[in-house]
Formats: C-alpha cells, sequence, structure tokens
C-alpha cells in the first residue's frame, strides 16, 4: 500500500513541476510582452515565448536567457517594419516581482533582431516623389520621375545601399533619363543630387547592421547591448 502511494506522489510531483512550469513561463511571457507594447505603443501585444527548460529554474534565478519576440508591423510615421522578429538574451525579471505583480523595467543584457523593410514602405519614407523601388540582380532598382535642370524627366537608376548609424541610405549609379525618343546616361557627378535617405527607428533601441536586398524588400538585421524594456 505504501509503496503504491509512493509511487503516486512521485508521478504527481513532476506533473506539478511542468504544470507550474508552464504557468510561470505564460506569466513572464505576459510582462515582458506588455513592456514591449509599452515602449514601442504597439496596438496589440507582440508575441513572447520563453526558452530553456525547465523554466522555474531561469524563474528562481530571474535571469532568462532565451526570450523570442514577434511582431506583425511596427509603424514609426511613414516607415513601417514588418516580419519583426527578436531575440532577447539576458533578460532579468525577478521571481518576486512577479509574484509581487510589481514588474516595472525590465533590463536585457542584448538583443538581435530581423525585420522586413518593404520597397513600398522605403519609398514612402524617402523625401522624393514619383519614385519606386525594386530588386534587380541583388541591387535596388530605382524607376520614376526627378527634376533635372528645373525639367522633370523620367529614368532608371540602380541603387547602392549604406548604413551608417540607423541612416540608410540609396547611392543610384548607372542613372538614365528618357528625353524625348532617347536615353541620356548621367555620370557619377548626379549621383549626390539624386541620393536619398532616411533614418530609421528601431525597437528597443537597437542600432541597424547589415542590410539584405531581396526581392519582398530589405531584410534589416539589427543588434543592441545594455538594453531595458518599458522606459
Amino acid at each position: 500500500m505504501f509503496r503504491r502511494l509512493l509511487s503516486g506522489a512521485v508521478a504527481v510531483v513532476p506533473t506539478g513541476l511542468a504544470a507550474a512550469d508552464r504557468v510561470t513561463a505564460s506569466v513572464v511571457a505576459g510582462l515582458v510582452a506588455d513592456r514591449i507594447r509599452t515602449q514601442e505603443a504597439l496596438p496589440t501585444s507582440p508575441t513572447v515565448t520563453i526558452g530553456g527548460f525547465p523554466f522555474l529554474t531561469q524563474a528562481l534565478c530571474g535571469t532568462y536567457s532565451d526570450v523570442r519576440v514577434t511582431v506583425a508591423e511596427l509603424r514609426r510615421g511613414s516607415v513601417a517594419l514588418t516580419d519583426l522578429t527578436a531575440h532577447l538574451h539576458g533578460v532579468r525579471v525577478p521571481l518576486v516581482s512577479v509574484l509581487r505583480g510589481s514588474v516595472r523595467d525590465v533590463p536585457v543584457d542584448d538583443a538581435d533582431a530581423k525585420a522586413l523593410l518593404t520597397y513600398a514602405d522605403l519609398t514612402a519614407a524617402l523625401p522624393a516623389e514619383r519614385l519606386s523601388l525594386s530588386e534587380q540582380d541583388g541591387r535596388v532598382r530605382l524607376h520614376g520621375s526627378v527634376m533635372v535642370f528645373g525639367q522633370r524627366l523620367a529614368g532608371s537608376a540602380v541603387g547602392e545601399v549604406r548604413v551608417e548609424g540607423n541612416r540608410l541610405t540609396i547611392i543610384p549609379h548607372n542613372i538614365t533619363l528618357d528625353v524625348g525618343p532617347t536615353s541620356l546616361a548621367l555620370g557619377p557627378a548626379y549621383a549626390a543630387a539624386l541620393t536619398y535617405s532616411t533614418t530609421l527607428t528601431l525597437p528597443f533601441g537597437l542600432r541597424l547592421g547589415e542590410v539584405a536586398i531581396q526581392p519582398d524588400g530589405l531584410r534589416l538585421s539589427a543588434s543592441g547591448q545594455g538594453l531595458v524594456l518599458g522606459r
């Protein structure tokens, strides 16, 4: 009889710990999502999942090694980033603060993220009119009309993408203008006048890194250290 009771208790303990593990993970993920939604002024809460098992070990320490965040769209003025995924490492949420419901700022050791900036959203953010962007042979193709010598002319170019801080700049090369029935190729001296830039406001205070040119837009990579969620 005693052996049966003991066996039942041993079976119940792992089950209870697993249930507590899932509940605690859900609570902490909800708190992190709430801080992100407040900080980034999102219309809805992001999806937050916490990796690592058992979770209770991380909860007792108050530090989570792998927190994944997904945001469908993050809009800042005329710039919209879509399909944003971020990995947060060293996320510190003390268990006592969770139990008391007093979690405020959430420190994060470091983070890396990826997001898509579509050509339509990038075009809307650039200080230029009647311009469309697309991908061509792994580079950005610019097509539209520009003011040259006081006249608006249609043309196209292939753009080089440069990153300086969180500023994204497109420098055109191989500029060709349509002048009547013929095409006029402009030299490199005109590139400065037709260069377009925009500054991106990235989430969590991240800094822009690499930019990959894809058919659907620019795939941005960003990273940061010593971040705080909720400010």
